[in-house]
C-alpha cells in the first residue's frame, strides 16, 4: 500500500485507514443523533 500522509514522528495513513477512520467517525455521529432525535423528537 502507497502511504499519502508520512509524517516523520507520526504513524503513516494510507487511502484504506482513511476510510476506516472515516467510516467509524460517521457511524458514531449517526448513533449519537438517532438518539437525540429518539429523546426529543419535534412535535409538528
Amino acid at each position: 500500500m502507497t502511504d499519502f500522509i508520512d509524517f516523520i514522528h507520526f504513524p503513516a495513513f494510507n487511502v484504506a485507514d482513511a476510510a476506516i477512520n472515516v467510516g467509524v467517525a460517521a457511524i458514531v455521529i449517526a448513533i449519537i443523533f438517532s438518539d437525540l432525535l429518539k429523546r426529543n423528537p419535534r412535535s409538528p
